[in-house]
């Protein structure tokens, strides 16, 4: 598994049910395995030059399979125009990474639980999920 130690590339989208322009987004991870455990930072890749901030995640490998939780160093949300909106007194919720291992690459799934605060004041959660794939370049 230490050869999965580096930098990789990749993107990640968020299912279409969420009406924006952007549906995918580019990333890089610097991974760091030991043993079965895993951990890295990953930095969005914005052509806007909008980030929310270096992402910290932790997790762990099972033969070729990968789990890892991303967690960003504060709330943020995208507008309707795709721009990045961030709280820094708010903590971003949970992001849960899943997926398979290949030679050089990664892909699978991930999903959120996001809170939803309508005008007249209730609270609504809301599942959103999405893919990613990343690819090794060192």
């Amino acid at each position: 598994m230490d050869t999965l130690n580096g930098k990789w590339l990749g993107t990640y989208s968020i299912d279409t049910e969420l009406e924006q322009d952007v549906k995918e987004f580019r990333f890089e991870l610097n991974l760091r395995v030991e043993d079965d455990d895993i951990s890295g930072e990953i930095n969005d890749i914005s052509e806007k030059d909008q980030s929310p901030g270096i992402a910290k995640i932790t997790g762990f490998i099972d033969d070729n399979e990968i789990s890892f939780i991303k967690q960003y160093p504060a709330l943020f949300l995208r507008n309707e125009d795709g721009e990045i909106i961030i709280d820094k007194t708010k903590e971003h919720p949970e992001i849960h990474y899943h997926g398979v291992i290949s030679e050089n690459s990664m892909e699978g799934e991930w999903d959120m639980e996001a809170g939803v605060l309508f005008k007249v004041g209730q609270f609504h959660s809301q599942l959103i999920t999405g893919s990613w794939k990343i690819e090794k370049v060192q």
